[in-house]
């Protein structure tokens, strides 16, 4: 072996060690130890001097935050170590926390309870959030969907028509708003017709492109997952 491909060799090594050292230290400190239920879910940040998880604090009250999307590249670096170790100890822990949210957490509607206004303390596995928790939003969050389909390609599909449901306001000129209700009646969705407005129209809704970033892949990955040509 070469001198300079030994190097390269150790190297990669390095890094990928240093990787799966952070990772073992988010499962060893990171899993919820707050609930008394021993739930899969992950707490969003660590105090590196203490090792106690990050808070929240507003209103004279303290919650430990869990916010499921804001933990996606998280999943993706855990299903990655999986695949380069063979551990599946890594992958295994963002499938569970997924799991825990389809079947403990989600809304009726299909929405979870995540994103830029709402988040579970993961003391009493309550939403948390602004504005009484009424608002589902995303700003370029673009969740892990191949692997939210491998643990639940029903709840995932539900999850994005729950998605577009709630932010599209007007499905002729596709008027969105970055808020969007939790609990609406499913509508008509893709069979609705599209009017396809002149650009550019004064819209209704606080239409952010980081909010319709999130938008447009969703939809794209519902297609590239279940076909849906909507």
């Amino acid at each position: 072996m070469r001198p300079d491909r030994a190097s390269t060799q150790d190297a990669d090594e390095n890094r990928l060690n240093a990787v799966r050292r952070f990772a073992d230290n988010v499962l060893e400190q990171g899993r919820d130890r707050w609930t008394g239920r021993s739930t899969p879910l992950l707490a969003d940040g660590l105090n590196l001097e203490t090792g106690r998880p990050a808070v929240w604090r507003y209103d004279g009250e303290e919650f430990i935050v869990h916010n499921l999307a804001g933990q996606q590249n998280l999943f993706r670096v855990l299903a990655g170590l999986t695949n380069l170790t063979g551990e599946a100890r890594y992958k295994d822990t963002a499938e569970a926390a997924i799991r825990f949210h389809f079947d403990h957490l989600a809304a009726d509607c299909g929405l979870l309870r995540w994103g830029g206004h709402r988040f579970v303390d993961l003391q009493t596995l309550q939403p948390v959030g602004r504005f009484d928790c009424g608002h589902h939003e995303f700003k370029c969050n673009f969740p892990c969907y191949e692997l939210m389909w491998q643990v639940d390609a029903g709840a995932t599909a539900r999850f994005i028509r729950a998605l577009w449901n709630a932010h599209i306001l007007d499905w002729g000129t596709l008027d969105m708003n970055r808020h969007g209700a939790y609990g609406q009646e499913r509508g008509d969705l893709w069979d609705n017709e599209f009017e396809d407005p002149e650009p550019f129209f004064e819209g209704d809704g606080l239409t952010f492109i980081n909010c319709g970033s999130d938008m447009i892949y969703a939809g794209m990955m519902l297609y590239a997952l279940g076909g849906e040509e909507g």
